[in-house]
């Protein structure tokens, strides 16, 4: 089986890697390619890589906004490229060339549409990650299968009589390689987007910033984007300044898996979205790393962690607040919750176990 997983990264992130590691981008395509993947950042890469280890199974991961990248591909396969249109123009090339079985596409509508019509041309099916509520003009009937982290996303795909599977993220157990006795010297962290998207996680910070030792990594975004339609993000927005205050530069890939082994606990909040389930990607880098997860209760969260074992939950700020003071008192109970949290990552969320979820949905779809 041959697999092909169409992804871009964080435009700020890939800005931010060029220009720490100037003498990337001259660097041929495979180790430019192998320097990105090393950094972890995202878990789709991860993920499709432990499929490929597999007997079988042959993946190409394509970066496709990766401009050095994706332009150093064209020079050594002496493609000549549209250079105002090098984003399609470059991956649809690399498609047809590896011929693949299965398509998986990340939530990059710009993509969608026609380009997607293109691109299904070339492989016999066509899976989507999409784990947020699309556009309502989303046009999805050349994608056999969505692929999203809530079962709420999920019965809102089959309302639309759209096949779609729920796929939890997932940690990499090889990222603990790159931190060896750190000390954890970070009482409590959150490391996370902050966005219209996030109006309970902007609130849920405000308070914790006036009674909590929490450090953020995260940046506000610009007021002139979406969120501009938004009254209460324009709200929440405007009353940001004692977490603003709090900010520290975000952090990706190593660097984000750097702090979070240096936290003692870290605090999740999910996308508004989620709707009140559990099951964002943060949950398992957390707990893979050996954080104490601190996270919201939810009617889900005993099929992933045992509440109180292996993972803490709250059920409201002021709820929050008291339990971050307890653990940060109580460092033995801590570690104890935080190490079983880790193993059950380990043994139930890890790329290993969840490749073969995916390769099982990937050969079922492909037997249809």
């Amino acid at each position: 089986m041959k697999i092909v997983l169409f992804w871009n990264y964080y435009q700020r992130y890939l800005d931010q890697l060029y220009k720490s590691n100037v003498d990337l981008s001259q660097l041929c395509y495979e180790d430019q390619l192998d320097f990105i993947l090393k950094d972890y950042f995202g878990w789709p890469p991860a993920l499709v890589k432990r499929v490929g280890e597999q007997d079988g199974y042959e993946v190409k991961i394509l970066i496709v906004n990766a401009r050095q990248l994706q332009q150093a591909w064209a020079r050594e396969n002496n493609y000549q490229f549209e250079e105002s249109n090098w984003e399609y123009d470059i991956p649809l090339q690399q498609v047809k060339q590896f011929g693949p079985d299965i398509i998986w596409i990340g939530s990059m509508f710009n993509y969608f549409g026609e380009y997607l019509d293109i691109l299904r041309a070339h492989s016999r099916k066509i899976f989507a990650w999409i784990a947020y509520p699309p556009p309502p003009s989303l046009n999805l009937d050349v994608v056999d299968c969505v692929l999203t982290s809530h079962s709420n996303f999920q019965e809102y795909f089959m309302e639309q009589d759209q096949s779609c599977e729920v796929l939890l993220p997932t940690f990499e157990p090889r990222i603990a390689n790159n931190f060896q006795d750190i000390d954890r010297d970070v009482k409590c962290s959150f490391i996370g987007s902050l966005s219209y998207g996030h109006l309970q996680r902007m609130e849920v910070l405000k308070q914790l910033v006036n009674q909590t030792p929490i450090e953020i990594w995260s940046s506000l975004p610009k007021l002139l984007s979406q969120g501009l339609f938004q009254p209460k993000f324009i709200q929440s927005y405007l009353t940001m300044g004692s977490v603003r205050a709090r900010l520290k530069p975000s952090v990706w890939g190593l660097e984000m898996y750097r702090i979070l082994s240096r936290s003692q606990m870290t605090i999740n909040v999910h996308l508004d979205a989620a709707a009140g389930l559990a099951g964002n990607i943060r949950m398992f880098e957390s707990t893979g790393m050996g954080a104490l997860l601190i996270t919201e209760d939810a009617p889900n969260i005993d099929k992933l962690y045992k509440s109180g074992e292996e993972v803490i939950t709250y059920t409201s700020i002021n709820d929050l607040i008291d339990k971050i003071a307890y653990y940060i008192d109580k460092p033995q109970e801590r570690e104890s919750i935080a190490l079983a949290g880790q193993a059950r990552t380990l043994k139930d969320h890890s790329t290993v176990q969840r490749s073969q979820e995916l390769i099982e949905i990937f050969s079922r779809y492909l037997n249809k």
